[in-house]
């Protein structure tokens, strides 16, 4: 048992952490999540199925991540049709990320019903 900030004695064994971002990072990759919604409609049609879905989520991830490790800015904007649309490499980075745990978790529940 640990203490918490109040000093009062407070079970958190087996209990999941959901402060261990700032809400500036959290609120970075819901950006991402928006401005992908904006850039690919609002329908959810951006949404990846199938198992392609996975190899596409994990090489847009490392095409991210790359960027960052050639020094690109962390920040920029594409232009697609005369519309500016405005990223962050490390917000993609997650997302990308959250949408393959997402589809590998699903593909699980899949296999598992089978």
């Amino acid at each position: 048992m640990e203490k918490n900030l109040a000093g009062d004695r407070k079970q958190i064994e087996g209990k999941l952490e959901y402060d261990c971002f700032s809400w500036e990072a959290l609120e970075e990759v819901a950006k991402t999540f928006k401005e992908a919604k904006r850039k690919y409609g609002n329908n959810d049609s951006w949404r990846l199925s199938g198992t392609e879905s996975i190899k596409v989520y994990q090489n847009a991830l490392q095409r991210h991540l790359i960027e960052l490790h050639k020094g690109m800015p962390d920040t920029y904007t594409e232009t697609i049709n005369g519309v500016d649309y405005h990223w962050r490499h490390s917000a993609q980075i997650i997302w990308n990320a959250l949408a393959l745990c997402d589809k590998l978790l699903l593909k699980e529940k899949e296999e598992k019903g089978k």
